[in-house]
């Protein structure tokens, strides 16, 4: 066997035994330098008498033995997060998502991949929530997949309580409707592009137990009630601007009041004064009220920062996914708890729409 291929194979070992969680495997940096050394060494030692021999062998093992347990806590290398929309861009969600897509009450973790050169195949996966973390992966979609050029989502369109996907694309609308265990193949729901300049979303803001679509503007939130087929008019619910300011653009929607009705949620950070929090509007299903603080101080991701159900107590959550792992904060109605960390290690997807300007 060449050095070559034996460096290969030792490599892929090592990464498929520390990635665990499906996504990009790159060669360790550590086992490749360890490789080299090694082989230079043996060599060496090759043209020397018995002992240097055994003095390489004792050596070449402790050193694998530290690089085993390096490579234990740390894992193999992981891509880096996607890039942060730049401001004038149409944000839209980033590879990872949270959502109750089994219907059990509980927001669910989800990756979305595009197939990236180097990434897992194109495709959504998924780790249910069972109420205090989340489980293994599960893979939720078969046959071709490229996600919305504007945007993917998570949201129950039909009412029957579970999250469908929903891709907006420059022709319209397409949904992939929830079965439990898998999402059914696309179909498309609207034709025209109802989006919005900071960002479009899909919550249910009257109560009724379907997801609206929500349209943040310069000049106000708009939503479009569904009707389990279609959209309604657009209509202004705050009758003027509410999205974040500094490095964040854009709103949230969640019901983090547990009336049944997704409120209004922004997440703001100046990076110049290191201050920020979180606001939220309440929503009393025919417009958004006066503005609260339920965050004094900066939380947020540098993956994504996302607000949904992960307890299963009714409210939803506030969550931030970074490179480093994911933490919660529990809402109970009128703010937002301590942190508490929920997944250690990396857990996002590489997919990221298209920049629309």
């Amino acid at each position: 066997m060449s050095s070559s291929i034996s460096k290969r194979m030792l490599t892929r070992s090592f990464c498929r035994d520390f990635s665990k969680d499906g996504f990009r495997i790159l060669e360790p940096l550590p086992i490749v330098a360890f490789l080299n050394f090694s082989a230079g060494f043996q060599n060496s030692a090759e043209k020397h008498t018995r002992k240097s021999k055994m003095i390489y062998f004792k050596a070449v093992s402790k050193l694998a033995l530290l690089l085993i347990t390096l490579l234990s806590l740390t894992g193999c290398d992981y891509p880096p997060p996607p890039t942060v929309t730049p401001v004038g861009c149409i944000p839209s969600p980033l590879g990872t998502q949270f959502a109750d897509v089994t219907g059990d009450g509980k927001a669910d973790a989800i990756a979305i991949n595009v197939g990236t050169a180097g990434a897992p195949p194109a495709g959504i996966t998924v780790r249910r929530s069972d109420g205090s973390k989340f489980l293994a992966n599960e893979s939720w979609t078969t046959g071709p997949f490229s996600g919305g050029t504007l945007g993917t989502y998570f949201a129950d369109v039909n009412g029957d309580g579970k999250a469908d996907e929903i891709e907006v694309n420059s022709d319209g609308e397409y949904v992939r409707l929830s079965t439990g265990s898998s999402f059914d193949p696309a179909v498309k729901w609207s034709d025209p592009v109802y989006d919005g300049i900071q960002g479009t979303y899909f919550a249910d803001v009257n109560g009724d137990g379907k997801a609206d679509i929500i349209a943040v503007k310069s000049d106000g939130v708009y939503v479009g009630l569904s009707t389990g087929s279609s959209f309604g008019p657009s209509v202004n619910w705050t009758n003027g601007a509410y999205y974040g300011s500094g490095n964040t653009q854009g709103a949230y929607f969640a019901d983090v009041t547990g009336d049944g009705k997704a409120d209004a949620i922004v997440d703001n950070f100046d990076p110049t004064t290191n201050t920020g929090g979180i606001t939220v509007r309440r929503s009393d299903g025919t417009q958004f009220l006066d503005i609260e603080s339920w965050i004094t101080n900066p939380y947020y991701g540098n993956v994504g920062t996302y607000f949904a159900d992960v307890t299963g107590g009714g409210n939803a959550d506030a969550i931030t996914v970074n490179t480093s792992g994911v933490t919660v904060r529990r809402s109970d109605g009128t703010q937002f708890l301590g942190i508490e960390s929920w997944i250690t290690g990396p857990f996002y997807g590489d997919y990221h729409a298209n920049c629309i300007q």
